[in-house]
């Protein structure tokens, strides 16, 4: 058990956190030598309805400062002793203040003199809310100085989503805050995308199934959904309109994803097959779902667009972000060992190079082909480095 001091040094990291960024773990790690215990106090607001639930909020604050520590073993977040707690606090960010006993407020800004004045101009404020109660109290505000330059704030996060730039969004939050993100917001893509189909009742049951079937893998899963809305959506900007046959076959296309199974496109369409309104080309829905197996080359416009959403992973350009895929899915194939795995892996990588074109659209062809196979070499390069 940890020994409080007799005269703690406390903070108070106030904020609404919806969601809790990495900048706001970098902030705590940048600040938690100087402290006894920091107190990560949630703002709620009754007359605001926010993005994701408090316990969901609290869950992603301690899961993202467990990555943080994870991934930073030599961090002040990993080698300090410091106590760290979330709590919840309504009312004035001062009397919350003053109930944890803390000497600091704690903010963050981006380096631009607008915003540092305007964090200036609080911590004034503050100071003499503070005051006024007969208590002490300073602010520090932290400006951003690590890898993510500027603070993105959690408002710029929600609108990059509504937006439908999910893809934009990972390099700013932990993985269980980017999980959570994506869970709501293809559930609002599909409620929007699916209003006037079904009841209420009926449109949110059919979601249910989608959810509970994607959330717990580590690539095929919602933020995988969410990778190929996005390009869809940059695809729909300079070609046709897509159908809703299409946005339905994406959603489903992995619903049923067993690693050992050989089948899993085939069972994921029957699953879901009676949930397709009659009104419907269902052979449209079947042959899309049938293309991501990428066995044979596509026989249509729409099978082509979704057999390439569904590797367009394979051009990323962001290395961490080719990195991320890569474990997730060596993860999601964890009962393999590892000279099965990439023995497998290494067979795919492979035959994905022997494709006279990656990409069938013109579209992704013209965009990631090359960057696709750039990554597949580099992926092979270093499975070979491995000894594999």
């Amino acid at each position: 058990m940890k020994i409080m001091k007799k005269n703690p040094r406390i903070a108070l990291f106030a904020g609404v956190f919806d969601p809790f960024t990495l900048d706001h773990a970098y902030v705590i790690n940048h600040i938690c030598g100087d402290y006894d215990k920091i107190v990560v106090a949630i703002c709620l607001n009754p007359g605001k309805r926010t993005l994701l639930s408090l316990e969901k909020r609290i869950e992603i604050i301690n899961a993202t400062l467990d990555e943080y520590r994870h991934n930073h073993p030599d961090s002040g977040l990993s080698q300090n002793t410091c106590e760290i707690c979330v709590k919840e606090y309504d009312g004035m960010t001062v009397d919350a203040a003053i109930r944890e006993k803390a000497s600091a407020l704690i903010r963050s800004c981006c380096k631009t003199l607008n915003d540092y004045g305007q964090e200036q101009n609080l911590a004034e404020i503050n100071r003499h809310l503070a005051e006024i109660r007969g208590y002490r109290l300073r602010t520090r505000i932290i400006t951003a100085e690590n890898q993510w330059a500027d603070v993105v704030s959690y408002r710029q996060i929600q609108q990059l989503c509504s937006l439908g730039e999910y893809i934009a969004v990972r390099k700013y939050v932990s993985n269980a805050a980017y999980q959570a993100l994506m869970a709501e917001y293809m559930r609002q893509y599909f409620e929007r995308s699916f209003t006037f189909l079904w009841t209420e009742d009926k449109r949110k049951a059919i979601w249910q199934k989608i959810y509970a079937a994607y959330q717990n893998r580590s690539y095929h899963n919602l933020a995988h959904l969410a990778y190929m809305l996005n390009w869809m959506s940059i695809y729909n900007k300079e070609n046709k309109k897509i159908s809703k046959e299409l946005i339905f076959a994406i959603f489903i296309h992995d619903y049923i994803y067993d690693v050992i199974r050989t089948d899993n496109e085939d069972a994921s369409f029957a699953a879901m097959a009676e949930y397709i309104p009659q009104s419907w080309d269902r052979q449209l829905i079947k042959a899309c779902v049938l293309a991501t197996k990428h066995q044979a080359p596509a026989q249509t416009p729409d099978e082509q667009l979704i057999a390439d959403l569904d590797l367009s992973i394979l051009g990323c350009f962001e290395p961490e972000v080719w990195q991320q895929y890569e474990q997730s899915i060596r993860q999601e194939y964890i009962l393999f060992n590892d000279k099965e795995y990439y023995q497998g892996r290494k067979d795919f990588l492979q035959n994905m190079l022997k494709k006279e074109r990656i990409f069938q659209t013109s579209f992704f062809y013209e965009r990631l082909e090359k960057q696709a196979r750039q990554n597949i070499l580099a992926s092979l390069q270093q499975l070979q480095k491995n000894g594999f």
